[in-house]
């Protein structure tokens, strides 16, 4: 008989064919894809307030089970985010993602992780879109916008810039981590209660 321990051991290692695992059990086949990854934002839209980012533009990573069993394993929680701004170069920014940054509750009891058939496992971390040099991503903006609300509240709007992503993420102690396609998101930031920016164009 086959033991259920070593059989899901050997479906997440056959997903990955550069992990090292000893096969006890004569070979079966395997789907080729158990874990899909995704990636979005949380909004497109950066609103600073008093130079302090409150919303928007926080990566949001996940991992689909397309698998037909339940897979449990070990967990070790641990990503990697680069970011950086398409237009400029040296705006390298990097985040480090762990299991306090997970947003899908309950998939981890004790060290084990479980992810039912279908069930996506979602994590995110909220950053200040600020270099290690303390420079904020909107500095680098090269036009900004004058808006106002229905209530007459003044705020300025940015063009859009890019912002690449580049990610890795392991959920799993015994399983290497996927690597995300890299992806572009265009964004833009709001300011709000701060001084009127350099290079302001007073649009209505």
């Amino acid at each position: 008989m086959r033991c259920p321990e070593c059989h899901r051991v050997l479906v997440l290692c056959a997903v990955f064919s550069g992990l090292s695992c000893e096969e006890p059990l004569p070979p079966r086949s395997n789907p080729a894809i158990v874990l899909v990854p995704g990636m979005q934002l949380s909004s497109n839209v950066v609103r600073v307030e008093r130079d302090m980012v409150k919303s928007g533009g926080f990566v949001i990573l996940s991992l689909r089970n397309v698998h037909d069993e339940v897979l449990s394993e070990e967990a070790f929680v641990r990503g990697y985010v680069t970011l950086s701004l398409r237009e400029f170069s040296g705006t390298t920014h990097t985040l480090v993602y762990g299991q306090p940054d997970l947003i899908t509750p309950g998939l981890i009891v004790g060290n084990t992780l479980t992810l039912p058939v279908q069930r996506t496992l979602e994590i995110m971390q909220p950053w200040d879109h600020r270099m290690v040099t303390d420079k904020a991503y909107w500095q680098f903006v090269l036009r900004w916008n004058r808006r106002t609300t229905d209530k007459g509240i003044l705020y300025w709007e940015s063009d859009s810039l890019h912002l690449v992503v580049k990610a890795t993420l392991q959920i799993f102690k015994r399983v290497q981590a996927i690597r995300f396609p890299p992806r572009e998101y265009a964004i833009v930031y709001q300011l709000w209660d701060m001084a009127e920016p350099a290079l302001a164009k007073q649009t209505p």
